[in-house]
């Protein structure tokens, strides 16, 4: 099975170089670095005893929020806190409302497999991505509290954290009272 992850992620590699992302990915992440901000494309595997399951996520990291938020946590390496993330979604939860998954069983199957993810990476991804690399729009998604906002940041303390810092980055002016209201929710 991790041959099988490894080819799919280097088969997936050659495509998404083409928009700036790393042809060689990192443990399960391809990325594409730009000024001050990281995007990154990640596969997730589920093993079962014949095959394994594949889904998507991507993410968006604004490495000034992610310097605010991580400077005085003392829970994360230096490394681990160069490998946050400000949003995200898996991309069933994107599109469908749920989870996708792509089965792959064997070798045979790579080539289909990164061609259906790579039409989904150009059809959904792409656009995501530049949509919240913008900060007023990553701060207005990372504002709520519904499932709109929690599906794009799940955990509510790192929502809460990361529109606080977006918020002082982009000097808001209501910063006491976005706390409090994050706090209460």
């Amino acid at each position: 099975m991790k041959e099988l992850k490894q080819q799919l992620l280097k088969k997936l590699g050659e495509p998404v170089s083409k928009h700036g992302y790393s042809k060689k990915p990192k443990g399960q992440d391809l990325l594409r670095n730009l000024d001050g901000i990281r995007h990154c494309l990640h596969l997730s595997f589920i093993d079962h005893q014949i095959d394994l399951d594949v889904t998507v996520y991507f993410a968006v990291r604004f490495n000034e929020v992610e310097e605010l938020v991580n400077f005085s946590n003392t829970l994360l390496t230096n490394k681990e806190k160069k490998e946050t993330y400000t949003l995200g979604i898996e991309l069933g939860n994107l599109t469908q409302g749920k989870q996708m998954r792509w089965r792959l069983e064997k070798e045979e199957q790579i080539n289909e497999v990164a061609n259906l993810i790579y039409q989904e990476f150009k059809k959904f991804c792409l656009p995501y991505l530049e949509q919240y690399s913008n900060m007023e729009k990553a701060y207005s998604i990372l504002l709520r509290d519904d499932k709109e906002g929690w599906i794009h940041c799940p955990i509510h303390v790192s929502r809460a954290m990361r529109a606080v810092a977006l918020g002082k980055i982009l000097r808001q002016d209501n910063l006491l009272d976005l706390i409090e209201t994050k706090k209460s929710s």
